[in-house]
This record gives structure tokens, C-alpha cells and sequence, in this order.
């Protein structure tokens, strides 16, 4: 006979016995002082959780606990099957779900600044290819000492220049 679905209540933990069927769930004990304090541990708001009432049947998965130190019958259903069952006052411990969104989240920002800088950097390389060229126009126009119409708009935009390197 099929076991019934479960799922691992630890925020940011993915395995269900539909996406992970050969691990392991433990029932959240009932008694309101251990289940509160396994949601501190989970870092789940006991208060505010609709899921987790005080009648409510949930589980945590085997990643959450070291099984051969938390289990008082692990090799007896290593050897022989059975249902595992947590020594008194464990608690979940393992949390790597939770530490790798925080990698990810870090990895994200990371990811952003570099693109932020990179299109800052683009600017500027743009910024300094237009001061070139106006640079440029500018010693033209001071080798041939003349000021046609065409160039009184780059003598402008040679002013400009100036004033933009001269915030740096």
C-alpha cells in the first residue's frame, strides 16, 4: 500500500516523496513546546504559521538531521527496514537548502554589480571616444586658427569636453 504524500516544511526545501520518494520524513512532534521550537530552528514563524497548527500531522525530511547520530533504531532499519524513529529531543539541524539560496541570492547581487559596472565602464568608453574626436576637431581647429560656422558648434561642444574632464 502506498504511503500517503509528504512534504519537508523547512522554508526553502524542495523534497517531497513525489520528487524524492526513497528519503526519509519525520512527523513534527505535537507537543507545542518541541514543535515551537523546531520552527525556531526551521526558521518558521510558529506564530503566523497557517500550516503547522497544533492538531496538524507534518513532516521534515532526512536532510535536516544526521540519521546514523539521530535515529535510535537506524542500522536495525538499515538491516532489516522499518520506520525510523528520531531520539528523544532531537532536533532538525542540517540546513544547506537554506544556505544555498542565501549562496544564490549572494551569487545574484554579485551577478548584478558586475553588469552595472560593466555598463558604467561602457559609458565612460563612449564618453571618452566623443571627447577624442572633439579633441581632435578642437587642435584642428587651433592649427588652421579659423572659426568657420560648422566648427563654432564643435568649439561649443570642445567647452563642453572640457568642462566634463574637468570633473575628473
Amino acid at each position: 500500500m502506498p504511503s500517503r504524500y509528504k512534504y519537508c516544511i523547512v522554508p526553502l526545501c524542495a523534497n517531497s516523496t513525489f520528487k524524492t520518494p526513497d528519503k526519509c520524513f519525520f512527523d513534527v512532534p505535537r507537543k507545542l513546546d518541541i514543535r515551537e521550537k523546531w520552527c525556531k530552528v526551521m526558521k518558521r514563524d510558529f506564530e503566523k504559521s497557517t500550516v503547522l497548527s497544533k492538531t496538524s500531522v507534518r513532516h521534515v525530511c532526512e536532510d535536516h538531521f544526521n540519521l546514523e547520530g539521530d535515529v535510535c533504531n537506524y542500522m536495525q532499519c538499515k538491516l532489516q527496514g522499518g520506520k525510523m524513529r528520531l531520539k528523544k529531543d532531537v532536533i532538525p539541524h542540517k540546513f544547506e537548502c537554506q544556505r544555498q539560496d542565501q549562496k544564490n541570492i549572494i551569487r545574484k547581487i554579485e551577478q548584478n554589480k558586475r553588469q552595472d559596472l560593466k555598463s558604467k565602464l561602457k559609458d565612460i568608453e563612449t564618453a571618452i571616444s566623443s571627447l577624442k574626436d572633439v579633441l581632435i576637431t578642437k587642435i584642428f581647429i587651433q592649427e588652421k586658427g579659423e572659426v568657420s560656422g560648422s566648427h563654432k558648434f564643435i568649439k561649443t561642444g570642445v567647452q563642453s569636453a572640457e568642462t566634463f574632464l574637468e570633473m575628473f
